[in-house]
């Protein structure tokens, strides 16, 4: 009787944590620990897929989609720089919906990805029929860690190669799969004792073998978009159209608050020398984070700069920050509301 009772309990505790995660492929439900995509997938192989994150949040007590309309677009445009087919936007919407409503109460966020399946001309058809692989549709919510948004990060400085920067205007607006280089930078950094990379760009008349880190341009972050307020209230971003970066869905609803809230705004091509002069304070800008502080800059030892740490003057050790962020992210949230339907 003991070990029945013992083996029901773990058998409830079990489905419990499978009941906390929804997964869904093509519209079918299917259990989050047992999704498959075929190893002859150029998505599997070589990250030749787009995906989205979308955030879920509670509307008059009701799981959504944040900005779900903006995302489906960035999609979409994604999707037909690679050439890539999607299945029809509204079904995709419908999809994204039913994960939200499993998400009980939950905070969590959506992660959609479509691979592009092998078989068709010029990704595996000379494989044989045995081994063609069917285009997927991938659904899944999981949960976001608790002080994820607020907890205040430190960054590296890091030059990023593999970042277009501009140079080539076809690579823009792509949320490619193979973010396998971004997550390396990542590594770089927490090996420099950072909790995540600043990518700074190539070229914009610097020398490669140029080893001062300011003179070199702000891009974003491996997974995130970043922006400041100046000393003087005006909120800054690097321009993704001038610099040929995905666009950022966080950077642009918090442009949109801003100019709300009637705070300037600044978008340009800003070298790391001027945000460490003008920066009051920094934000990691992310669909999980929001706007997350960022404590410091940590400069490499074999950097020129004076300081390994520049640290920035408004956020404290708890995280909190000046009235701006409180502010903004209210307004974010009235400009979201109205990217929720179509």
């Amino acid at each position: 009787m003991f070990f029945l009772r013992n083996l029901e309990n773990l058998i409830s505790r079990q489905s419990f944590k499978a009941s906390k995660y929804f997964a869904s492929v093509d519209g079918v439900r299917v259990d989050p620990a047992s999704i498959s995509v075929s190893v002859w997938d150029p998505s599997f192989l070589r990250g030749d897929g787009v995906f989205e994150g979308i955030r879920i949040v509670n509307r008059q007590g009701k799981m959504e989609p944040r900005a779900v309309q903006l995302h489906l677009d960035r999609l979409v445009r994604s999707a037909e720089s690679i050439a890539l087919e999607l299945p029809d936007r509204n079904l995709i919407e419908r999809w994204i919906r039913e994960a939200c409503l499993s998400a009980g109460d939950e905070k969590g966020y959506i992660r959609l990805v479509v691979t592009r399946g092998a078989g068709a001309p010029g990704y595996g058809e000379h494989l044989g029929e045995c081994l063609i692989a069917p285009r997927k549709t991938i659904i899944l919510w999981q949960p976001i860690a608790p002080g994820h948004s607020t907890t205040p990060r430190t960054l590296a400085p890091i030059i990023a190669p593999f970042h277009p920067a501009g140079l080539f205007k076809q690579w823009n607006t792509v949320k490619y799969l193979s973010y396998g280089a971004n997550l390396h930078a990542t590594r770089l950094a927490r090996a420099a004792g950072a909790q995540d990379a600043l990518l700074l760009a190539r070229g914009w008349n610097v020398a490669d073998d140029d080893e001062c880190l300011e003179r070199r341009v702000v891009l974003d972050g491996p997974q995130f978009g970043v922006g400041w307020i100046t000393k003087s209230g005006v909120l800054e971003l690097p321009d993704w159209r001038q610099l040929g970066m995905l666009e950022s869905i966080t950077s642009t609803v918090l442009v949109q608050a801003a100019m709300h809230l009637g705070i300037p705004v600044n978008l340009g091509v800003f070298t790391l020398d001027h945000l460490l002069k003008n920066a009051n304070e920094l934000w990691l800008l992310s669909t999980t984070t929001d706007l997350c502080p960022i404590r410091a800059i940590a400069f490499p030892e074999t950097s020129s700069t004076n300081n390994n740490y520049f640290h920035l003057p408004v956020v404290d050790h708890d995280g909190n920050s000046s009235p701006f962020r409180s502010k903004l992210l209210e307004a974010m949230a009235l400009i979201e509301s109205r990217y929720d339907k179509r």
